[in-house]
């Protein structure tokens, strides 16, 4: 998985770097703090937990949540569909 982030003055994306999963990366979101992202990882029953450096946009890794077969997006808004 690849990150970015965009550059406040002119818009352009900027790479912040690429980044392992525990799988193929088929869903990410953001969750509505802004300070995780959580990508589905298809071909592994887990979504990758991440936390986003305020500043620069930098993923960490923060551990796995288990999940429901192989997931292939992520809801962040608690309500299940």
């Amino acid at each position: 998985m690849m990150g970015y982030f965009i550059n406040s003055s002119s818009g352009a994306l900027i790479g912040t770097g690429s980044y392992t999963t525990d799988g193929a990366s088929h869903g990410i979101a953001l969750g509505p703090s802004g300070k995780f992202a959580y990508v589905a990882n298809l071909g592994n029953p887990a979504a990758s937990i991440f936390t986003v450096h305020a500043n620069t946009g930098i993923l960490s890794s923060a551990g796995q949540a288990s999940a429901e077969n192989q997931p292939v997006s992520v809801d962040t808004t608690g309500t299940r569909k």
